[in-house]
């Protein structure tokens, strides 16, 4: 069930990415990202007695790639890692403190996250790829740990899935909604100076 709430929410980012942004780049290397995202999903790879997801992978591989397409400041590097590692101790601190259900877990994570980066970060691709590159490191981090103390049942990627998710859907909408005003707003002027003259 929640792997289909995760296709389901990136086949909406394609749609968002695909028909409503501007042509550039950006939108290419966006929809050819979520398109083979989506499929990446159902398989998984074993990597020295470690199952990883492919779409971690892939996720993983795609944030460096963006990082060498789309380079950003030193302090944002920094903030990836920080944010990197704000996620495995949020995590590891559900583990050893279960005070959360899985719904408030990742409700939390996402809330938390969106209003981090709506203060850290106000460029929409600079905070994507920070996004995007954060979570993959952090979960990849998070996967070792669990692997190395055997607690890898306790790994819950639909958690990673939920959160990935949900954070950028959050981002592509106040995007688009800032566009949208912006729009309106520059519509609203012109009609004000065709009344005035």
């Amino acid at each position: 069930m929640n792997e289909n709430l995760f296709l389901w929410g990136i086949w909406l980012l394609w749609c968002l990415v695909t028909f409503f942004m501007g042509k550039s780049i950006q939108r290419t290397y966006y929809g050819i990202g979520l398109l083979l995202l989506s499929i990446c999903v159902p398989y998984t790879l074993e990597l020295s007695g470690i199952l990883f997801p492919m779409s971690l992978i892939f996720l993983l591989l795609y944030s460096f790639l963006g990082l060498v397409l789309f380079p950003l400041k030193l302090k944002k590097y920094l903030l990836i890692l920080l944010f990197a590692y704000l996620y495995v101790i949020y995590f590891l601190w559900r583990f050893t403190s279960p005070i959360f259900d899985d719904s408030w877990f990742v409700t939390l994570a996402i809330v938390f996250s969106t209003v981090v980066f709506m203060f850290v970060e106000k460029q929409f691709q600079s905070k994507i790829l920070m996004w995007c590159t954060s979570l993959a490191i952090g979960h990849t981090l998070y996967t070792f740990i669990c692997w190395s103390y055997y607690l890898q049942y306790n790994i819950n990627f639909q958690h990673f899935y939920n959160i990935f998710v949900g954070v950028i859907v959050l981002f592509t909408i106040q995007h688009f909604w800032k566009t949208f005003m912006h729009k309106v707003d520059v519509l609203l002027q012109v009609i004000k100076s065709k009344k005035v003259s």
